[in-house]
């Protein structure tokens, strides 16, 4: 109610308001009531949700989602630029202190960003750096309405327990405790943007993303420090939500000793490890597959591959090298692989080991095998 009061006073301004009932507490239906009579009284358009949960558990986290899924369904609808909300210092206290219980990102630890871009607007919270009580000092200078939400006084959560427990020790220690707290999230935010400096630096120089695979040398990797090379495979894995566990599990396998690994993270992600390159991607099974070349031109093969046949040589486009092939020699086959395939090395013929046949798609068919 503070911050709508606020944001009231402001000129030019058009304010929409969203209003979560999670019928939670028997005043919840009385708050809904005075929030849709309030905004007609101040000609205000408002959205109001009801919530219903059976199941407690996992209950704020849950709320959450359901909150920001209903925010954002008013933004598109209203095609507004900016959510407001009245998160305040000790709410980003809370956040903090329950991030270094669970452990979280680097850029988590610093708490709740006061500016925060997400997808087509942003999230504002104009009071994160005022206290509790600078709240109530306004609220009663301006003579505000509001409720209070006797939830706040149980110890159900962790969130509450910090509030009742530890932050008033805190605050007994230090009585400028919470701009110690924004000069401690200024130095989080900013050592996060050096960070990130250098893992996009990494990313853009280094890995080449491709037909949605994603690789990168072994060795340009490993000269990264320990705590960038998880931050990157971090950031490069982002939409597989990857555990810490097992980020680490694949380092392990980036610097060991075997040339060659495959690892079938899950059906969206395999990893493989092969003559010093590193690839991430979903390996999709091919049919099989024969085509012959008799003169020059472009020949398309299976996962978006081709060949092209320009005069004196031929090449097989990959993501990152060339395959040459005298044209004087013509007709080629190209073809999956088949069982008792032999290559030609140092004119001996050796079978294909059956590690490199789940790398290698293709098989040239040459004469001479």
């Amino acid at each position: 109610m503070v911050l709508l009061d606020i944001v009231q006073k402001l000129k030019n301004v058009k304010i929409v308001v969203a209003h979560v009932n999670h019928h939670r507490r028997e005043q919840s239906n009385e708050e809904q009531t005075y929030i849709v009579e309030y905004c007609k009284n101040n000609n205000l358009k408002c959205y109001v949700e009801e919530l219903y949960f059976n199941d407690t558990k996992n209950f704020q986290e849950n709320a959450r989602i359901k909150r920001y899924q209903f925010f954002e369904k008013v933004i598109k609808m209203e095609q507004a630029q900016y959510l407001l909300t009245a998160h305040h210092a000790v709410d980003n206290l809370e956040t903090i202190l329950i991030r270094l219980i669970k452990s979280s990102s680097h850029k988590g630890y610093a708490g709740i960003e006061k500016l925060q871009k997400h997808n087509d607007y942003y999230i504002y919270r104009p009071l994160l750096n005022l206290t509790k009580q600078d709240i109530y000092d306004y609220q009663k200078q301006n003579n505000i309405k509001f409720f209070n939400d006797e939830s706040n006084d149980q110890d159900d959560y962790l969130r509450n327990r910090i509030r009742h427990n530890i932050i008033p020790e805190m605050e007994k220690e230090n009585p400028s405790l919470y701009k110690a707290i924004e000069i401690y999230q200024q130095h989080i935010l900013e050592t996060n943007k050096l960070l990130f400096e250098k893992i996009n630096s990494f990313i853009n120089n280094e890995v080449l993303a491709q037909n949605n695979i994603i690789s990168f040398k072994q060795q340009s990797f490993l000269e990264l420090s320990n705590y960038l090379q998880e931050q990157v495979l971090f950031e490069i894995l982002k939409k597989y939500n990857l555990s810490k566990t097992l980020i680490e599990e694949l380092i392990d396998q980036i610097k060991s000793n075997k040339n060659t690994i495959i690892n079938n993270i899950s059906t969206n992600l395999t990893m493989i490890k092969e003559y010093g390159y590193i690839k991430f991607g979903k390996l999709s099974k091919i049919d099989s597959f024969s085509l012959t070349i008799s003169t020059d031109g472009t020949y398309f093969l299976p996962n978006n591959t081709k060949i092209i046949v320009d005069k004196n040589i031929s090449y097989f486009e990959t993501e990152n090298n060339k395959m040459c092939y005298n044209i004087k020699d013509l007709p080629i086959t190209i073809r999956t692989r088949l069982d008792g395939d032999k290559i030609l090395v140092n004119n001996k013929l050796k079978k294909f080991s059956k590690t490199k046949h789940a790398v290698y798609k293709y098989l040239m068919d040459i004469k001479s095998i």
